[in-house]
């Protein structure tokens, strides 16, 4: 438990560095030995690596951290958040990932990715976290850019007006669920596509669950296709 809350320490000052340079940072935490180990160090090899590193980050950012310790029934908000349940956080293999980039061409963003998952170097998060180029996609420029845009079912309507208002072009992968309320915004009849819609892949990729429920459809081989719509409204408008 102290691992991961150190590990916590480190990769929030990572995400936030830019907004934290030259500031001193309060940080309350309900684990006593959290505080302790940010000031003095720890005896244990692994949480000393982590509290090294975070030292590093403060150096290079001037960050004054001080840590200070709080009873967790005075830790309301904080509690509440490290209850959120992401069941969202899955996506495909590299193997069926590199298919998709072979018959298209190198994608330059990840759109709705984390540093855990990305599949370029350059991608987009729902929060802040390290190595992210922006937080909330659709605030993003999508053009001028190939995309590869993978995101939660709830955000696939979003994710196709999106390209459409940036004139942009990328992969949009989708579940092939015909019933589903996004399925008439991408063929009027059924049958055929729109022509924004320049090629399809029909995908059986392997999902990779990292999401903190246990059911999700999206994990291993699925019960049902997924496709690899190439969209391009550059070419569209």
């Amino acid at each position: 438990m102290t691992n991961h809350e150190l590990f916590a320490v480190k990769s929030i000052l990572e995400s936030f560095q830019q907004f934290l340079k030259n500031e001193a940072v309060l940080w309350h935490s309900d684990n006593f030995n959290i505080s302790k180990i940010i000031e003095v160090g720890s005896s244990k090899h692994d949480l000393q690596i982590l509290c090294i590193e975070i030292f590093e980050i403060c150096v290079r950012n001037n960050i004054l951290l001080k840590p200070s310790w709080i009873p967790r029934e005075f830790n309301h908000i904080a509690d509440s958040i490290s209850k959120h349940k992401d069941s969202d956080n899955w996506s495909i293999d590299n193997e069926t990932f590199n298919f998709i980039e072979s018959n298209y061409e190198t994608f330059t963003v990840d759109r709705f990715s984390d540093d855990l998952n990305n599949k370029v170097d350059k991608f987009n998060s729902e929060f802040h976290c390290p190595g992210s180029s922006g937080v909330n996609t659709f605030t993003e420029d999508w053009k001028n850019e190939f995309n590869w845009v993978c995101p939660p079912i709830y955000l696939i309507g979003e994710a196709l007006e999106h390209f459409r208002v940036c004139k942009a072009k990328g992969v949009l992968f989708v579940p092939e669920w015909k019933s589903s309320y996004y399925w008439p915004l991408l063929t009027p009849n059924g049958d055929c596509f729109y022509n924004f819609i320049k090629d399809i892949l029909y995908l059986d990729p392997y999902f990779i669950n990292n999401t903190q429920t246990e059911s999700t459809p999206f994990q291993g081989f699925a019960k049902f296709r997924s496709l690899a719509l190439l969209i391009d409204h550059e070419k569209n408008n």
